[in-house]
């Protein structure tokens, strides 16, 4: 456990760090008495919100960088992460809507221009900025940590080990139906 992640009280298995946004953040961090649980501090929450929605608005005002698109793409992956894990209501189709109009986005980059999202772009990236919103007021730090760990794990792994949105909501629906499956099966074999 290092320094910051001891002064924040979070156990975290060995060799595991907090997510480098969480560890700048730590003395914003506070702890909450009810069960023992880890909360965001109000300033942290906004700080986070903030950036990802001063980014989105770069990005539809036409003077949006690689760094403001790629913090709403991190944004995106630890969001479907936290979902995945029953934090946020929203629709899984959200997710792959957002990766196809970024993907537009980086396809339609001209290189004298600044980045930008067209139109089309607009709402359903809001959508994802207000779930995300959501998601940091609900989950529990631990889930903050894990969901932005395993979004930065796929973006060091190499290339041809990397998941997509749509992989990953692919993996994610398979998942659930087999889970219902089982669930089902189980069912059927109390009632013989």
């Amino acid at each position: 456990m290092t320094l910051s992640d001891s002064y924040l009280g979070v156990m975290l298995p060995v060799g595991q760090r907090l997510h480098p946004y969480l560890t700048v953040m730590a003395p914003s961090i506070c702890t909450a008495p009810r069960a023992h649980t880890i909360e965001l501090s109000t300033a942290t929450l906004v700080d986070l919100s903030l950036r990802n929605h001063l980014c989105f608005f770069s990005l539809r005002t036409e003077h949006g960088t690689a760094y403001h698109l790629g913090t709403i793409v991190r944004t995106m992956f630890a969001s479907f992460f936290l979902f995945e894990a029953g934090f946020g209501i929203s629709e899984m189709s959200l997710f792959s809507e957002v990766d196809i109009k970024l993907g537009e986005a980086v396809l339609s980059k001209r290189p004298e221009r600044p980045w930008n999202l067209k139109a089309n772009a607009i709402e359903p990236t809001a959508r994802l900025l207000r779930l995300y919103d959501s998601q940091l007021q609900t989950a529990p730090l631990i889930e903050l940590v894990a969901a932005h760990q395993r979004a930065e794990l796929n973006f060091q792994a190499p290339p041809h080990e990397r998941l997509s949105i749509a992989a990953l909501v692919q993996r994610s629906k398979l998942d659930t139906r087999h889970t219902a499956l089982k669930a089902r099966q189980r069912t059927d074999l109390h009632l013989q």
